[in-house]
């Protein structure tokens, strides 16, 4: 399993696109994509699920997501959600 963990600083990811953009590349992958909010853990791959998640969040605010199942792809799910984190933050 990898986790990072990430600084949410920008208001607009707590949206519907934001989080429909980090629930398909989730959904790319054959690793399970999880999101946890302090206790809370959602299954990035259901917009659902990650938006209810989401609305918990007060910005700032730091969540975990973490890339498992010991799928082949892992490394490279993780690569691309670290991408998608680290612009979405500039």
């Amino acid at each position: 399993m990898k986790s990072i963990n990430v600084k949410i600083t920008d208001k607009n990811f707590l949206h519907r696109k934001m989080a429909s953009q980090f629930q398909a590349i989730a959904g790319k992958y054959m690793c399970d994509v999880d999101v946890i909010v302090n206790t809370d853990k959602a299954n990035a791959k259901s917009l659902i699920n990650l938006m209810s998640v989401l609305a918990k969040i007060k910005i700032p605010s730091t969540i975990t997501v973490s890339v498992s199942n010991w799928a082949p792809d892992e490394d490279k799910a993780m690569k691309e959600i670290e991408k998608f984190f680290s612009t979405m933050n500039k």
